[in-house]
């Protein structure tokens, strides 16, 4: 790149202060909502599997499932 499109772009995007902070801004909020989402799918993955092919076993480790990974991170976020 030549050193005229690189000031563009340094003078375009701001500070290297402002961009640290939002960078770290957007990491948090994603990795928040990354854990509930794949807490959910989870739990959706193992239930579906368990109402599909239903068996005691597999009825209860969903449910230890839930009580142990889901709930939690629902109550995190819930506060």
């Amino acid at each position: 790149m030549t050193p005229d499109i690189v000031e563009e772009f340094e003078g375009r995007l701001g500070s290297p202060e402002l961009q640290s902070r939002l960078l770290t801004m957007a990491l948090t909020i994603l990795s928040s909502r990354a854990l509930v989402w794949a807490a959910a799918i989870g739990g959706g993955v193992v239930w579906g599997f368990t109402v599909a092919h239903p068996d005691v076993l597999r009825i209860v480790s969903a449910s230890l499932y839930c009580a142990t990974v889901l709930f939690p991170v629902l109550w995190r976020d819930s506060k």
